[in-house]
Formats: structure tokens, C-alpha cells, sequence
């Protein structure tokens, strides 16, 4: 792959039960990352940034799942440290993250095997 369009990323059984179960992440992600929306959505990815940085999309693995397609901002370094928002409460959180925003489109019908860390993607959808 010369030049990937996106990655895709997992989310954990532990992260999807901090917000809450899949049933609440999802209505959060419907109500707030629509066309119109400016929010961001940070997402720890691991250790390292991806090489390619210039990419369109970013997928959201969850139970096995391509379940979220987001448009990718940045990648971001927080060795120090930043505030982050998990259901209103506010978090200190350390790390490399994918910054993304809406609009998140979604779908529930494209198996993918869960992993740590990030995959790059040709466009999937």
C-alpha cells in the first residue's frame, strides 16, 4: 500500500463500558458528530503515530466490528498530559491520540478482527 486513505482503530471492551455500554456511545456519536458538528473526538492509539499522516478517514473497530467512520483531523502528542471528556466527567489522560471529527457514519455489518494499536485502510465505505 503506497499511500493509505485511513486507519482504523479498536476500541476496547473497557473504553465502550466507560461510556457507558455501545447502546450510549452510539447515541452519543449520533447526536453530536453530525454534518453540522465542529466537536473533535480523541482516541488513544498506542505508543507510536503512523508514518502516512495525511489520510481522510479514521474506522472504529468495536466487538470485531467496522462500526464508525470518522473524518480524520491530526494525530496529537499528550506526553504531559490533557483533559479529556468521557460522559461529561472529566479525565487526565497521557498519550498519542487520533483527533477525529463527524460526520460519523455508521455501520454494523463489516466483520473486522480487533487489535491494539492502529491499521492503515484503503477507503472501506
Amino acid at each position: 500500500m503506497e499511500r493509505p486513505d485511513a486507519i482504523l482503530v479498536t476500541m476496547s471492551k473497557d473504553d465502550v463500558k466507560e461510556w457507558g455500554g455501545l447502546f450510549t456511545l452510539d447515541r452519543f456519536f449520533n447526536m453530536h458528530y453530525t454534518s453540522e458538528s465542529e466537536m473533535t473526538f480523541w482516541y488513544r492509539i498506542g505508543k507510536s503515530f503512523p508514518k502516512h499522516q495525511q489520510l481522510l478517514y479514521v474506522y472504529i473497530v468495536i466487538h470485531n466490528i467496522i462500526r464508525w467512520r470518522f473524518n480524520f483531523v491530526s494525530f496529537e502528542d499528550c506526553s504531559d498530559g490533557v483533559t479529556l471528556y468521557k460522559n461529561n466527567k472529566p479525565s487526565f489522560q497521557k498519550g498519542k491520540y487520533v483527533v477525529m471529527t463527524g460526520p460519523a457514519v455508521r455501520r454494523c455489518d463489516i466483520p473486522f478482527k480487533g487489535f491494539q494499536g492502529f491499521r492503515y485502510s484503503p477507503i472501506i465505505y
